[in-house]
């Protein structure tokens, strides 16, 4: 890409006067592309923090002579989904939501570079206030106790994993935790785009996903989720209640203010019938030269080379 000299606005055009972009497949190549001057930045993936990340978040000291790491926040929601009309009981559906211990996976996976979100709109959203605390998620003797209300009886839970979004890694983590508590569940890996199908067919009744949001409004969030007329897709759980469908109406109607905070109080009333065990929020991490001034990225992932020097 080349800077447009005829651009309106003369004011923004920045410094950068060509952006090559560098199609490099392997995530070990291209962290040795931009460690060794050929790339300029690139956005680590999370298959690369361990290589790449000490277990605060910073740079290895290999990789910090030379580069910096922008952090920045980004609309996403990383879950666990049930279909809730392959798993009816509530009971069952929050114990599985208790016994996951969301700080044990943040923490192991993702070396600070995530946010515990019980709930699925973004909690960096301006302006919007989650009423789901984080130290409120995990809680196993609950567990017990939801289990114990359940009819569950030991079968086997069938929990759909994926090759994205370290899906296969979340799955084992999650396996184990519910072991603790007395579910017992089955792991089983497909591609993505097989677990995208087997959802929208409704064929799992526990499944891995992720979100990243286009969306700036937490209404527009909820609304697509958990609304009954958007079934099967996005609202993957097959998720209806009338009360909450006519909350969701009366937001279109609510001024910016009344309806962040009506919006918190759906999610939360949503959050309790337990559609998903919703975990985390992921933060973008981008590697950079250090002679470069850092890019200004926002929420959506937009990059916005004008405001860089160099």
């Amino acid at each position: 890409l080349a800077r447009n000299a005829d651009y309106w606005d003369s004011a923004s055009t920045g410094a950068v006067k060509n952006i090559a972009f560098r199609v490099i497949k392997n995530d070990q190549a291209r962290l040795d592309a931009v460690s060794n001057g050929s790339v300029d930045l690139m956005q680590l993936p999370t298959t690369l923090f361990p290589a790449a990340l000490n277990a605060d978040g910073s740079l290895k000291s290999g990789l910090a002579s030379s580069l910096n790491l922008v952090r920045y926040g980004t609309f996403n929601s990383h879950m666990i989904g049930f279909n809730v009309t392959k798993m009816p009981d509530v009971h069952l559906r929050r114990a599985i939501s208790l016994g996951v211990d969301r700080k044990s996976i943040v923490d192991s996976l993702f070396f600070g570079n995530a946010k515990i979100n019980g709930g699925t709109v973004p909690i960096i959203m301006k302006g919007y206030k989650s009423r789901i605390p984080a130290e409120s998620l995990y809680n196993p003797a609950k567990a017990r106790d939801e289990l114990a209300m359940s009819g569950y009886r030991g079968e086997e839970i069938e929990f759909l994993i994926h090759d994205q979004a370290s899906s296969e890694q979340i799955g084992q983590l999650v396996q184990a935790q519910l072991k603790a508590i007395g579910v017992n569940v089955r792991l089983t890996k497909v591609d993505f785009n097989t677990a995208i199908g087997r959802m929208v067919q409704g064929e799992a009744p526990m499944f891995s996903m992720y979100f990243d949001y286009v969306f700036s409004t937490p209404e527009l969030v909820l609304v697509n989720m958990f609304a009954s007329e958007k079934r099967p897709v996005p609202n993957f759980w097959q998720y209806s209640n009338p009360a909450i469908d006519a909350q969701l109406q009366a937001l279109r109607s609510e001024k910016a203010a009344v309806a962040m905070a009506r919006s918190a109080e759906i999610e939360e009333a949503v959050i309790r019938d337990a559609p998903g065990a919703f975990l985390y929020q992921l933060d973008s991490v981008l590697l950079e030269r250090k002679d470069l001034e850092p890019v200004s990225v926002n929420a959506h992932g937009h990059f916005d080379f004008a405001r860089m020097g160099n």
